[in-house]
């Protein structure tokens, strides 16, 4: 490979960008669930890896979170090469796409933005002996590291609509503030990403689909496109339209508002595309995960 021109391939980190998509609407549909069945009709976000071997495979032994693919193909008999509609896909298929259906959510390649040269460090290693807790004899083992890069990351979404702008609000916020990672290592605290600096291009074609953006940016044209422009200098601006796009992702996956008002009945799987098994609401060991683990602890605390 050309050491001198390190790239983070869009197809990794638009799997970072799900992966991170995925369990902030499974959060939200958790809290929603009043139990494992109900969770299993309103689930947002499938594995897309998730796969039975076959076709009569038994309960007990049906995948979690089964791929849309999966259900579809076992549960809803249709074929690899059957029309699907984005409704009967979860909305993690809907923006991210999935062996049905492509995306419209285009992820590019980063390529190296830092210094140059880059800079790269060796790690030293050495494997752990799980009996003894020390390290194992004669597996030593050494990594070289690409050592604080800086990359640039761009990527489209064609004909968004509000509630995936969102959903790809909340990610990018929690991209900014490095709470996401990227690539080997991520155990021992590796790959930690963070946002510096960004910019945001909207194009729209009538006035009717431009940015509520106050004030609204000189806009400019591009082929059939009016585009308007904005970067962190008019941060305020973009986070009160990022605020009423993750309002719209809020609704579309619980059907209310963040401040609890009823609007609509949310995110509901197709009776044939609703989920066979998952692990929060799922019987381990004589006692639920979600009884070890509950979702909300109620805490009273004494007036003096």
């Amino acid at each position: 490979g050309d050491w001198s021109h390190p790239v983070l391939t869009g197809a990794g980190l638009r799997g970072v960008l799900r992966s991170h998509a995925e369990r902030i609407a499974r959060t939200l549909a958790t809290l929603e669930a009043s139990n494992g069945d109900e969770f299993k009709r309103i689930c947002p976000a499938c594995d897309p890896n998730a796969r039975r071997p076959k076709k009569d495979t038994p309960l007990e032994n049906l995948p979690s979170l089964e791929s849309c693919d999966s259900l579809l193909m076992y549960e809803a008999g249709k074929g690899g090469n059957d029309p699907v509609k984005p409704e009967e896909l979860c909305l993690a298929c809907q923006l991210f796409g999935s062996t049905r259906l492509g995306s419209r959510l285009l992820v590019e390649d980063a390529p190296y933005a830092g210094q140059t040269p880059p800079n790269f460090k060796m790690l030293d290693f050495l494997a752990v002996d799980r009996f003894t807790g020390g390290g194992a004899e004669k597996l030593k083992f050494d990594a070289l590291a690409l050592w604080r890069p800086a990359f640039k990351l761009r990527f489209h979404l064609d004909n968004p609509q509000d509630w995936e702008l969102g959903w790809l609000a909340l990610v990018l916020r929690d991209l900014a503030e490095g709470w996401l990672s990227v690539g080997y290592g991520a155990a021992k605290g590796f790959g930690r990403v963070k946002l510096t600096d960004w910019t945001a291009r909207f194009g729209y074609l009538g006035p009717g689909d431009a940015p509520a953006l106050k004030p609204m940016p000189k806009p400019e044209t591009e082929g059939v496109y009016t585009v308007v422009a904005g970067d962190a200098s008019q941060l305020d601006a973009w986070l009160n339209l990022a605020e009423d796009w993750v309002e719209a992702f809020y609704k579309k996956v619980t059907g209310k508002t963040r401040q609890g008002e009823r609007e609509g009945t949310g995110f509901r799987r197709p009776d044939k595309m609703a989920l066979k098994q998952d692990d929060y609401f799922r019987q381990k060991g004589g006692k639920r995960v979600n009884e070890l683990y509950p979702r909300m602890v109620k805490v009273e605390v004494e007036q003096p």
